[in-house]
């Protein structure tokens, strides 16, 4: 893990979601990894899997609440 950038857009993951369903984000526009409140990790963003409410679970168990997206 690493310190959030000063560039780049920390989201929680419910925005993150919400930028995807208004199409605001695309997965062609940039990169997205996940992140805490505090800390990035290097783990990619899957676009496909993160609807998924069980993924969503999973990922809060491990603290990953937040999303860092870097437009291209």
């Amino acid at each position: 893990m690493e310190s959030i950038p000063e560039y780049g857009d920390h989201l929680t993951l419910q925005e993150f979601i919400d930028e995807l369903d208004s199409g605001s984000i695309t997965p062609y526009d940039g990169d997205a990894y996940f992140a805490t409140n505090m800390s990035m990790t290097h783990i990619k963003v899957d676009f496909f899997t993160i609807y998924s409410s069980r993924v969503q679970e999973d990922l809060k168990e491990l603290g990953l609440t937040h999303v860092m997206w870097f437009n291209k």
